[in-house]
């Protein structure tokens, strides 16, 4: 038995695996380095939030811009002797609900 041991460790190039041993070494070294650099990834986390910050924003902006487009749209016709109470439901829901989305996100995004 111990003959066949000895057989099979000879045949094995030592110097091969050790250099496969280095390798997965250096590979597995590789490979965990990145998930403890905090500088990269917390710049990315910032300039990703600082983008995401403005596009809502932005967002905010149309979507109270919509809100008083809705109003004006639903009580011009007013002016002239249009009165028409659908009319002014719509409008008023319209931008009630355009107003309320952003204040909505917000509080759920923090």
């Amino acid at each position: 038995m111990l003959a066949i041991a000895r057989s099979n460790a000879a045949d094995i190039n030592w110097g091969r695996a050790f250099a496969y041993a280095a390798f997965f070494v250096i590979a597995l070294m590789a490979l965990v380095e990145p998930a403890f650099a905090q500088g990269a990834f917390g710049e990315l986390e910032t300039k990703i939030v600082g983008r995401t910050e403005e596009a809502f924003e932005t967002g905010r902006k149309i979507l109270y811009a919509a809100a008083v487009l809705a109003l004006i749209i639903g009580i011009a016709p007013m002016l002239w002797g249009q009165v028409k109470v659908k009319w002014i439901v719509s409008c008023l829901v319209a931008a009630v609900l355009f107003a309320i989305v952003p204040t909505i996100i917000t509080a759920f995004a923090g």
